[in-house]
């Protein structure tokens, strides 16, 4: 009794509180919409000029306004505002709220599978309110019928069906979360503290993360860096005006007897630490520095990235390309000791000119220009070697090593443009100029036209050739106004390289346009004369007409004309002693005892590497560029010696750039529209929707970047395999379910955040129906940690789950039907009193009719109290019975429940109906055997309690239904 009376006195609170709502907003307005309004005005004043959406009511509505839905179905996610309640089932003609009849006019909100039905601000209050509306095909990680963000909204008389969460945390129907107002804390102690938390999960400790011998600083440990220097963001902005700057933390190291960490953060709140000394951990005495406790804290460390918090609006880094241009030919020369010997022997010329190309790209993905003016900084320290493997130990034939650099000022007369791309930085070396090549030194000797000279090596040595390239690349873009960093990449480890001799063999990816160009670079060896096959090609070639004068100038070095191939053929088979082909008349050989083989075949070999964004905002770790499907194996492209290597994709969209939906102007791919790899309908940078307040709650939680392309905090609960999100990511360690742990951190608040107050979502659920909803897990109705919802008059029914709250709180659940739902009906709480465990009896789920039948035990069975307590308004058209039904169904003489009850026999002698509640009213009889068409069987019979019929059985009919439809 105790308990029953507090509850009693709270309820009187809420009323007077709804009383003193109504009495301050005595001015506010109603609020009309109608989708089939036909009125030339929709200024939302009357139902002749209603509105034709509820968002449009919406965004004109203002705390104490009412809005009034008429019946029809209306599509999209609305977003309830504080304050303003939203009524639905009318005609369309009522003068009066009480004249509504959501049974019968059914006022539906359609969330077409794609997104949360409704959404309730965390701010709502007992004025707002949702009330008597069919929310169906919603589609969401969580909360897909309604959301609750916070706050103490009325959700009464609602049918919520149908919706869909299949993330980890569930509420198919209604989720009530919980807001975490955030404690004021410097941006190092809660990214500190955040980072720990989530290192934790790895087994680390932000004091302790080894960067050498052993690098434990991987792409996974980097991302949960990132992912808390992005919540710190998503509490604030930063900065006087859009764009606002991110934080960013660089790390401090320490030397341990030899062993590199990073020991811990600072925050670096300008550029300047830019000018700090760079250490590269490959020499002694760089880790040696590191026992200085000044150089520890102040020192850069070349690859070691910068966590940098995600914003919106700013221009970033984007690209890094390498292109490795080689070109090959090889001469023979012939020789014989005598004008008449038939003996001839031959020596070869490899000869080469190699040249990189590299150039770094930055882009305003953003349709808006920067507005302030910026500085750009870009250092490249470039490195390039050809190693050759014939000598042992290999031998380095070239070298090229330069620092290059720029500094752009983007101002007033120079901003940095809506969808602009930005090359800052590139450059060309040639690694070797024209040389011809020897297996003595000097190993690469100048060629000129004048000087051509031949190796005398015996036995053909295939030349076996490495071109290797590395790059170390530091980025930076500065405020200029602020002097705050932008963007900051640290990139080392730009390592890559080709296998010469294999790929002037090998296959192409872009075939020459001759299928025999590779015939004359085979390596396998002729037994009888120790050649390789592609010499004895190319001396079978130059000495006979098999190739037409376009193959030949295709693959030799240097093009012909008019009749010199076939003078030059014969020419050549002159001095072997063989017969001409062309001009048999001139027998006389070319003089000399030495000839060039006439046929000189070339190939170029085309390289092109870059290291790109797929997400403008994923660039900071080495693995955040490396995309897996292109590789040093399979990048090579095979050409002819005067082929164009493809252009460079500097300036242009990147290869990798693939946000939901994919790149524009790509032929489309399996991971387009994959909602397990990334944010669905986020199309271009425009789209994130970052949140920069401290109210932190699951929704909050879900649009922070999760640091990999295209995606937030993962809620999902489908699995992508591995292999898939490796191609997508190019690392298996930051697959998306990784983030399941940290949304369980968030919930039972172990994440590191400090609140400095908690609000639950205290929703009040007053007689709705929440029926067949569907989810991977927690129940149809989720009760997030903190939250304090109150239940009752709830049916709750054939859900894949039941009501799960999770949390140590108090919640107010009495007097439901709740039963068949999936593995459970309750979980972390039990049954409340008045609790019905039975088939409430809809008339037909499978056919989306959720009314209720007449034998119903959800008849008369409701919790009256709702009504002193103001939670359930217009007691007399809500409760046509002796008590309000369980529920958002009242069976009442305007739509009374299809009848099933019948005492009879089935000899076609008179049935009897039972029709509770409505003596002495007028009804017509109707029945049907799909509830789509339906034939009248008497039309005005007068109900007692019980009335008799005759109704005989149809031929064919298994099943037959009836109802009772009020006669005027």
């Amino acid at each position: 009794m105790t308990v029953i009376s507090g509850s009693a006195r709270l309820f009187f609170r809420y009323a007077l509180c709804a009383q003193a709502v109504i009495n301050v907003v005595a001015q506010s307005q109603v609020i009309y919409v109608n989708r089939s309004a036909s009125g030339p005005q929709t200024n939302g004043q009357s139902w002749s000029t209603a509105y034709r959406s509820v968002q449009a009511a919406l965004a004109d509505a203002a705390a104490g306004d009412e809005i009034r839905v008429a019946a029809g179905t209306y599509f999209g996610t609305i977003q309830l505002k504080e304050g303003v309640a939203l009524y639905g089932g009318f005609a369309g003609t009522e003068t009066n709220r009480t004249q509504r009849d959501w049974n019968v006019h059914r006022t539906i909100l359609d969330g077409q599978r794609s997104n949360n039905v409704a959404v309730v601000p965390a701010t709502s209050t007992l004025a707002t309110r949702l009330d008597g509306f069919s929310i169906q095909n919603g589609a969401a990680d969580y909360g897909a019928g309604i959301y609750c963000a916070g706050g103490s909204p009325v959700l009464a008389n609602n049918t919520i069906v149908r919706n869909n969460s299949t993330g980890i945390v569930g509420g198919s129907g209604i989720l009530a979360d919980t807001a975490l107002d955030l404690a004021w804390q410097t941006p190092l102690s809660f990214f500190t503290s955040v980072a720990e938390r989530l290192l934790e999960t790895k087994g680390l400790r932000i004091g302790n993360i080894p960067i050498y011998p052993t690098n434990g600083y991987s792409a996974d440990v980097h991302r949960l860096l990132q992912i808390a220097a992005n919540l710190y963001d998503a509490t604030t902005n930063r900065g006087a005006s859009y764009p606002f700057y991110p934080t960013v933390f660089r790390p401090v190291f320490t030397n341990d007897a030899g062993n590199i960490r990073i020991c811990g953060f600072v925050e670096a709140e300008n550029a300047d630490f830019m000018t700090n000394r760079w250490l590269d951990l490959g020499l002694d005495e760089d880790r040696a520095a590191l026992s200085d406790d000044f150089v520890r804290s102040n020192a850069n460390v070349f690859g070691q990235a910068i966590v940098v918090g995600a914003k919106k609006g700013l221009p970033n880094f984007n690209e890094v390309s390498l292109e490795t241009d080689v070109l090959v030919a090889r001469r023979l020369q012939a020789a014989k000791p005598s004008p008449q010997s038939p003996a001839v022997t031959y020596q070869q010329s490899y000869e080469l000119t190699i040249s990189n190309s590299f150039g770094v790209e930055a882009w305003n993905s953003y349709t808006q220009a920067f507005p302030r003016p910026l500085e750009l900084r870009v250092t490249n320290h470039f490195q390039a070697r050809l190693v050759s493997s014939n000598q042992s130990p290999p031998v380095v034939l070239a070298s090229f090593d330069t620092v290059l650099g720029s500094s752009t000022n983007l101002d007033s007369t120079n901003l940095w443009n809506a969808m602009e791309l930005r090359v800052p930085l590139s450059g060309q070396v040639t690694l070797v100029p024209d040389s011809a090549l020897f297996y003595s030194p000097p190993y690469l000797r100048p060629l000129t036209s004048s000087n051509i000279s031949y190796d005398a090596t015996p036995g053909f040595p295939v030349p076996q050739l490495t071109v290797l390239v590395a790059q170390r690349l530091q980025y930076i873009l500065v405020d200029q106004s602020s002097g705050r960093v932008l963007d900051l990449v640290n990139l080392d480890g730009l390592v890559t390289g080709m296998d010469v001799d294999r790929f002037l063999a090998g296959s192409t990816n872009a075939p020459d346009s001759g299928s025999r160009a590779g015939m004359f670079w085979l390596t396998n060896r002729d037994t009888s004369t120790s050649m390789t096959w592609g010499i004895t090609n190319q001396i079978y070639v130059a000495s006979e007409d098999v190739l037409s004068n376009g193959e030949w100038n295709d693959y030799t070095l240097t093009p012909i004309a008019g009749s010199q191939k076939e003078k030059a053929i014969d020419g050549f088979r002159k001095f072997l002693g063989l017969p001409p082909l062309f001009d048999p008349a001139d027998t006389n050989p070319p003089p000399g005892l030495v000839m060039q083989v006439p046929f000189t075949p070339a190939r170029r070999l085309s390289q092109a590497l870059w290291w790109q964004a797929n997400d403008p905002l994923v660039h900071y770790h080495f693995a955040d560029l490396f995309d897996p499907v292109f590789t040093d194996t399979n990048n090579v492209l095979v050409l002819l010696p005067r082929q164009s290597p493809p252009t460079s994709n500097l300036g242009f969209l990147n290869h990798r750039y693939r946000p939901w939906g994919g790149s524009a102007g790509t032929e489309p791919n399996a991971s387009s529209f994959d909602r397990a790899i990334k944010d669905r309908l986020i199309r271009q940078s425009d789209d994130w929707d970052f949140p920069s307040e401290t109210t932190a709650n699951l929704n909050w939680l879900d649009r922070v970047h999760r640091g990999t392309p295209w995606q937030t905090i993962y809620f999902g609960s489908s699995v992508e395999p591995v292999q898939n999100w490796t191609r997508w990511s190019g690392n298996a360690a930051t697959h998306p379910t990784n983030d399941w742990q940290l949304i369980q951190l968030f919930l039972n608040r172990s994440l590191g955040l400090d609140p400095a107050s908690v609000s639950g979502a205290s929703p009040l659920l007053v007689n709705n129906t929440i029926a067949a909803n569907s989810g991977s897990a927690n129940g149809a109705i989720y009760i997030a940690p903190g939250s304090t919802p109150a239940l009752v008059n709830n049916i709750v029914a054939f859900n894949s789950n039941g009501v799960f709250k999770q949390g140590a709180e108090t919640v107010i659940a009495r007097t439901n039907c709740v039963f068949a739902n999936g593995p459970f009906d309750y979980y972390g709480l039990s049954a409340g009193v008045g609790d019905i465990a039975a088939d409430p009896e809809f008339v037909s789920p499978a056919s989306g009719n959720f009314d209720l039948l007449a034998t119903s035990l959800c008849i008369d069975a409701g919790d009256d109290s709702v009504f002193s307590a103001a939670w359930l308004l217009d007691e007399p058209a809500r409760r046509q019975g002796a008590q309000v039904e369980i529920g958002a169904y009242e069976l009442s003489p305007s739509s009374p429940g299809v009848i099933t009850d019948v005492f009879g026999d089935s000899s076609g002698g008179p049935f009897e109906f039972k029709l509770m509640a409505f003596t002495g009213r007028r009804f017509a009889i109707e029945t049907s055997a799909n509830l789509v068409d339906w034939v009248s069987v008497t039309t005005n019979s007068t109900a007692d309690g019980f009335f008799s019929f005759s109704d005989p059985a149809a031929a064919g009919s298994n099943e037959r239904f009836y109802r009772a439809r009020l006669v005027p």
